[in-house]
């Protein structure tokens, strides 16, 4: 893995720029507090669509969100310990919703304390909103990743092999104003990130009927390696991600289009309105 100074310079080569032109969409790094925030709100709008977050408390602060997701782990969690309710521990087991109490409570973000050592994606449309989310947590910066945190989710006969994974791609949503392609757009610029950072492998649990519709129909060759089991609200099954065996199983047993644009090619039929790099 890239030290992080490196990866702060990887963070600005990737900034998505605002679009300007009709019917593109666009896909890179969310750096502005504009663009991160409204990954989060692309991200709880989905979770809320599938009653994710059913169970999940919401704590209204009295302060901006944008201050929120500029601070750190550390800050965040001892604001949450002076309010009263237990939601610091709350946040580090599953995460909370928040909302500004001098704005709009609809207008909250669910938060994890994974958000604070991720890379956030996002997909943004010709009008510079953000319309897609998605993310590449870093393992051990300070917390475990989140499919090894706990240690029910992964089976004995994998935990060996897996711990030193070093990245975890989770929260892949979109708005409703897009289609299901988007979530491509997110894939292959996690898939150029995690290469640029020397890393070829990824650990996602992921909601079970999207492990089947990834590994049947699109031949990602996910590995499972856990069982499917209630994970934050959501069926959910954890899967090991190595990403040339993916590429080269869509190419030869799926759709080679789409392997050829999450390899990083240009003008492939189907993604040509699709600005990444």
């Amino acid at each position: 893995m890239l030290p992080m100074s490196d990866r702060l310079q990887l963070l600005d080569k990737y900034i998505v720029p605002e679009g300007n032109t009709q019917g593109e969409t666009y896909f890179g790094i969310a750096h502005s507090s504009k663009d991160r925030l409204g990954r989060l709100r692309v991200t709880t709008e989905a979770y809320r669509g599938r009653e994710y977050l059913a169970d999940i408390p919401e704590v209204g602060l009295n302060r901006p969100l944008s201050d929120l997701i500029n601070g750190s782990l550390e800050e965040f969690t001892i604001m949450l310990s002076e309010l009263s309710g237990g939601y610091d521990e709350i946040f580090m087991e599953e995460g909370i919703v928040v909302y500004d109490l001098n704005g709009d409570r609809t207008d909250g973000i669910y938060i994890d304390p994974w958000e604070f050592q991720s890379i956030p994606i996002v997909a943004k449309n010709s009008k510079g909103e953000v319309v897609g989310s998605s993310r590449l947590i870093m393992a051990n910066d300070p917390l475990p990743l989140p499919t090894l945190k706990t240690d029910r989710l992964v089976s004995p006969e994998f935990k060996e092999a897996v711990k030193q994974v070093p990245l975890e791609m989770s929260q892949l949503a979109k708005s409703d104003q897009v289609n299901e392609l988007v979530k491509f757009g997110l894939f292959r610029i996690a898939i150029h990130l995690s290469r640029e950072m020397g890393a070829n492998e990824w650990l996602a649990t992921t909601d079970s009927f999207v492990m089947r519709l990834l590994n049947g129909r699109l031949k990602f060759a996910i590995k499972e390696i856990g069982q499917t089991q209630n994970y934050l609200g959501s069926d959910s099954t954890p899967g090991w991600i190595k990403v040339d065996v993916t590429l080269n199983s869509v190419a030869e047993n799926g759709d080679r289009n789409l392997a050829d644009y999450l390899g990083g090619k240009f003008g492939v039929p189907g993604f040509e309105t699709f600005i990444s790099l």
